[in-house]
This record gives structure tokens, C-alpha cells and sequence, in this order.
């Protein structure tokens, strides 16, 4: 959550510093890093789509309204609904 917030608030920084992150947060643990990764890697990647479907869900609210936080907790959880074995 925290590297999917820092997208949104600094687009432009570089991502291998994230990934970085998140291999220090989970304690270079190779199973939880990698699942990490992938969760960040596939929300980044289908961003588009997942917003064109939560949007079409928030019915009377734009994402652009809604807080970061949440914004992200629901793209990630709409990632692995739709993409994962979740």
C-alpha cells in the first residue's frame, strides 16, 4: 500500500526504489517478496482497466474523490479478484 501510494503522489520516481522497499519491509523473505511484487507489479500494469471498473461501481462518486488510500486498497483488491487465484 504504501509503494502504490507513493505512485500516486510522486509518479515519477523510480520504481526499482520501491521494489527495494519492499524487499527491506519483508525481510528479503523470497516468497513474500516475490508475491509483493507481483501484487505491485499487476496493479501498476492493469491500472487502467481497474479503474474503468471501479468506476463504473462507485456509482454518485469519481475516483478522483475518493481518498488515495482507499483508491489504492481498492485496486488492489480488485487486482487479485480479477487477475489472481484469490
Amino acid at each position: 500500500m504504501q509503494v502504490l501510494y507513493q505512485d500516486v503522489l510522486n509518479p515519477d520516481h523510480d520504481w526499482r526504489e520501491s521494489d527495494d522497499f519492499v524487499r527491506g519491509r519483508l525481510r528479503h523473505d523470497d516468497d513474500l517478496v516475490d508475491f509483493a511484487l507481483e501484487l505491485l507489479a499487476g496493479t501498476r500494469r492493469n491500472r487502467p482497466e481497474l479503474d474503468r471498473v471501479l468506476a463504473s461501481q462507485a456509482a454518485n462518486w469519481s475516483l478522483d474523490r475518493m481518498a488515495v488510500t482507499d483508491r489504492n486498497i481498492l485496486r488492489l483488491a480488485s487486482y487479485e479478484i480479477l487477475y489472481t487465484k484469490t
